[in-house]
């Protein structure tokens, strides 16, 4: 879909392999205008507006603590683990600790929920709700 937006591809233009992908996107992610043109249905950021996005997150006066703190709760997962976890198992405690730490997003969009300032759309298997691409 990335590159059909950035380089201004219709179906027409795709190869046999692409068509497929396209068949699997087209209509969840993304459809086709009345021009051809691909309209993507999910937000879609160039790189620069990506960037933007992170120096607003990272601007907020609280974002340091936040950012200390996830940090300290890796580490104490990974000391956790270490302590009751095979050796073997070592070098992967780190994507264990950030994997647990994923589940905060969770947390958060339950919270939202709770506050009413975010509601559950109505199939969740199949919204594309906070679902987003950053292309070149």
């Amino acid at each position: 879909m990335g590159n059909m937006i950035q380089n201004d591809r219709k179906p027409s233009d795709l190869t046999q392999t692409e068509v497929g992908k396209w068949n699997r996107i087209n209509g969840r992610f993304a459809h086709l205008d009345i021009n051809g043109n691909v309209a993507p249905d999910i937000v879609v950021l160039t790189h620069d507006k990506g960037r933007i996005v992170d120096g607003i997150l990272q601007s907020h006066p609280l974002f340091e603590q936040v950012k200390a703190r996830f940090q300290k709760a890796h580490d104490d997962l990974i000391a956790l683990y270490m302590a009751n976890s095979n050796p073997v198992l070592h070098e992967q405690l780190a994507y264990y600790a950030t994997m647990d730490l994923c589940a905060t997003r969770m947390m958060a969009i339950q919270d939202e929920v709770n506050s009413g300032r975010l509601s559950v759309p109505a199939e969740p298997e199949k919204s594309t709700a906070a679902m987003y691409m950053i292309i070149e």
